[in-house]
């Protein structure tokens, strides 16, 4: 009898029930030209990425550092409303004892570490090293206070303008109390969202540069009414602040105390409590400064555009 089963173009034609067959099948593997071609696409995806990663790393150390300011900010908003609208001195000596303006805020932020930019690559004394910060180990001057840590701040005070010394009517270290100058008002101020109260700032070098003077205060581009001789070295090539030696140094920006470490630019800390970043040539809005001119030479020359004075019109900056 014949089967009527469909056994298809694939039946089993005269292969023993139970058996089965496999090709056989070369070893497959790579040739030398195929890994030099995915090591060539991993190489040129790591040139592209890597720098992406950077600057994204860099982005994000900005972004850290503008949100740092604006509690700093805020902390100063509370200071001033508790001290009948006056700022803080930026440097004094108190029995014996030297105090900025860092130390004056910092009750209302209660964290040392806010005055540290995580992109600040310079550590005078070591006084951020380490995880636990210690006054007993940092004092400036063997007594209670908090040391290092209020001179090397990664933020500068606008001492020009927010501690003024007007007329030049005396040298600043012989101010009452060591300061550096007179505490501005802050109705003094006309326009608040447009004057600088700090910024980013470089290490002050000193003794050519083997040791620091401090980072809590920075200078204005130039002074509009009051010669740079008043104690303001200004902006400029040549600056004393330029000078600055070994791995704590900056390239060269021309912009005095003021750090561009942050993408070629600086986060500035506006009186009114707001934080942006700005270019250097944008923080010297108002004046003829440029990178090369030379210390001395630069000029305000548009008051009304100058962010760094207290009035921003008529004959008088402060």
């Amino acid at each position: 009898m014949s089967s009527n089963l469909c056994t298809g173009p694939f039946q089993n034609k005269g292969i023993p029930s139970g058996q089965a067959t496999i090709s056989p099948r070369g070893k497959s593997a790579f040739t030398l030209i195929e890994l030099l071609v995915v090591i060539a696409i991993i190489a040129i995806l790591a040139a592209i990425l890597f720098p992406v990663f950077a600057q994204a790393r860099s982005k994000a150390r900005t972004i850290s550092c503008l949100s740092d300011e604006k509690q700093i900010g805020l902390a100063m908003m509370q200071y001033l409303q508790d001290n009948d609208q006056q700022y803080p001195q930026v440097e004094y000596r108190q029995n014996g004892v030297l105090c900025t303006w860092a130390w004056e805020i910092q009750p209302y932020i209660k964290n040392w570490r806010l005055f540290r930019d995580p992109s600040e690559v310079a550590d005078p004394f070591n006084a951020w090293s380490g995880n636990t910060l210690s006054s007993a180990s940092n004092d400036l001057n063997g007594q209670n206070g908090a040391g290092w840590w209020e001179w090397m701040t990664s933020y500068g005070m606008n001492v020009d303008y927010l501690n003024p010394i007007p007329n030049c009517d005396g040298n600043q270290y012989q101010m009452p109390n060591n300061s550096f100058g007179y505490p501005t008002i802050d109705s003094a101020i006309d326009s608040p969202a447009s004057t600088v109260m700090v910024t980013d700032s470089k290490p002050t070098p000193a003794g050519g540069g083997a040791y620091y003077l401090g980072m809590h205060f920075v200078e204005s581009p130039a002074i509009y009414t009051v010669p740079i001789a008043c104690g303001s070295y200004g902006w400029g090539a040549g600056n004393f602040y330029d000078q600055l030696k070994g791995s704590d140094a900056e390239p060269l920006s021309y912009t005095g105390q003021v750090s561009v470490r942050h993408n070629g630019g600086t986060n500035v800390l506006f009186c009114d409590g707001h934080a942006k970043w700005l270019t250097p040539g944008g923080l010297a809005a108002g004046t003829n400064w440029k990178v090369g001119l030379d210390q001395g030479s630069v000029a305000v020359t548009d008051i009304s555009q100058y962010l760094w004075s207290l009035k921003k019109s008529g004959p008088n900056d402060m």
